[in-house]
């Protein structure tokens, strides 16, 4: 591939890409400055190759499954699931990063699991406890993290029910009963 650092603007072929990859992992500092460019001109690039939380959780999914699909696949799905549902609908990025690595914890315990199902040596014992340690903290910094954040918008406070109570006679007897329910501030 030419390494003409101006000609960069577009996404190469997966070709093209793999041999400025390769000519600059091999010390070609023309190839290293074509590629810089490119990542600057194509920053999704950036983003997807140098993702660090995905080629964890992808190491980590290795592990555990091995060469097991289905297992790999599900792990997958449940580890995006955890990640949707922890960090809400508008998460902070603070709140992103504290929930990925709440995911990671829970697989790196997850991996602990599958490979010492009943830890016998104090090696193990400690390894296991030291995983559950990193995820039970993971989930005290989300909660750490949440109760310190400022709501980003203003939250709509519902209008506030007033109870209006009448006092009725039944047989003689005074007996309250909720009358009706009047809108306030």
């Amino acid at each position: 591939m030419q390494t003409d650092t101006n000609q960069l603007t577009q996404l190469p072929t997966q070709e093209q890409f793999q041999t400025l990859v390769t000519q600059a992992n091999s010390g070609d500092t023309t190839a290293l400055a074509a590629l810089r460019q490119l990542l600057d001109n194509q920053p999704q690039l950036a983003r997807q190759f140098g993702n660090l939380f995905e080629f964890a959780k992808e190491a980590l999914i290795g592990h555990i499954a091995q060469k097991k699909v289905l297992l790999a696949e599900s792990l997958r799905r449940e580890a995006k699931a955890m990640e949707r549902d922890l960090a809400g609908s508008k998460p902070t990025l603070l709140e992103r990063l504290v929930v990925r690595r709440v995911v990671l914890n829970w697989l790196q315990l997850q991996h602990v699991d599958v490979t010492l199902p009943e830890p016998t040596t104090k090696k193990s014992l400690a390894r296991k406890a030291a995983a559950e340690r990193a995820w039970a903290q993971s989930l005290k910094n989300l909660d750490l993290v949440r109760s310190r954040l400022v709501p980003q918008e203003p939250v709509a406070q519902p209008k506030k029910k007033l109870l209006k109570r009448r006092v009725q006679q039944t047989n003689g007897v005074p007996v309250n009963r909720i009358h009706e329910f009047v809108g306030g501030n």
